[in-house]
């Protein structure tokens, strides 16, 4: 496999094997036990597609939570607490409705992909929204991914931006 795209494929193949419950749960008391997480007040995390890891227990922990929002080519902020409205993107993803607010105030960003590779680098979905708001942050980015995702290495473009740490299950 030389490129992204056949990567994502067999990303995607692999990730409707894996019993994705299971690994969310492990995935976020793993996050919990992390020092990065126990100290950040302020965290972007996102709203599951199918077959991606849940992160959304992690909400009734004492931090300010953030979901991503799409604007144009870019990522908006938006607090996010259990009873906000939520709206669905082009993209299928549920975002919140609250005001986007400035970036800079994240403490950490966890973020979703399809793999990763020993280098720390992600493989997304491939439209590059996430390197954009990394290359606006200086917030501490956690990857939490199957270990069955993470590849020895991913092709890598310029924009990409690896991730800080990896959690694996």
């Amino acid at each position: 496999m030389d490129n992204k795209t056949d990567f994502r494929t067999k990303a995607k193949k692999i990730r409707k094997t894996l019993d994705i419950n299971e690994i969310s749960k492990n995935l976020q008391e793993k996050i919990r036990l992390s020092e990065t997480y126990k100290i950040a007040k302020n965290v972007l995390i996102f709203y599951p597609l199918e077959y991606e890891i849940n992160l959304l227990p992690l909400i009734s922990d004492n931090k300010n939570f953030y979901l991503p929002r799409i604007s144009g080519d870019n990522l908006e902020i938006c607090s996010y607490k259990p009873d906000d409205e939520l709206t669905t993107s082009i993209f299928k993803t549920k975002e919140p409705k609250t005001p986007a607010e400035n970036a800079e105030i994240l403490d950490l960003i966890i973020l979703p992909a399809l793999a990763t590779d020993k280098n720390n680098y992600r493989l997304g979905y491939g439209k590059g929204y996430f390197d954009r708001l990394l290359a606006k942050t200086n917030a501490t980015t956690i990857l939490p991914i199957p270990k069955e995702l993470v590849f020895e290495k991913i092709p890598t473009e310029s924009h990409d931006i690896p991730v800080d740490i990896v959690i694996t299950t």
